[in-house]
């Protein structure tokens, strides 16, 4: 790979991490526009995830694209930890808790 390269795809890849960090967040409830992050209160966010319903078929595939996306980001640098946090909410949003401990 050309060394000039590089750096572009350093900065995609940071584009990409944060895009995704965004929308987990989105998904979950809190915000790091502002570079904080919001305090979550334990029990009324397992409440929330409780009663979260699946709306249509683009949310469940919009979940699965997610969860493809996240395997790869897992297996290209697995000693990041935001990435496998990242794809367990991932799976608590979709009502999986059992796979979401089993990240």
């Amino acid at each position: 790979m050309p060394h000039n390269l590089l750096p572009f795809l350093h900065q995609t890849q940071a584009r990409r991490d944060k895009v995704l960090s965004i929308k987990l967040d989105q998904i979950s409830g809190t915000s790091t526009s502002s570079g904080s992050s919001t305090s979550i209160d334990p029990k009324g966010y397992l409440t929330s995830l409780d009663s979260a319903i699946l709306k249509s078929d683009a949310e469940i595939s919009d979940i699965k694209r997610a969860r493809m996306l996240f395997d790869s980001l897992v297996k290209s640098n697995p000693k990041q930890a935001p990435r496998w946090i990242a794809a367990a909410r991932l799976e608590e949003h979709a009502g999986r808790t059992a796979a979401a401990s089993l990240v």
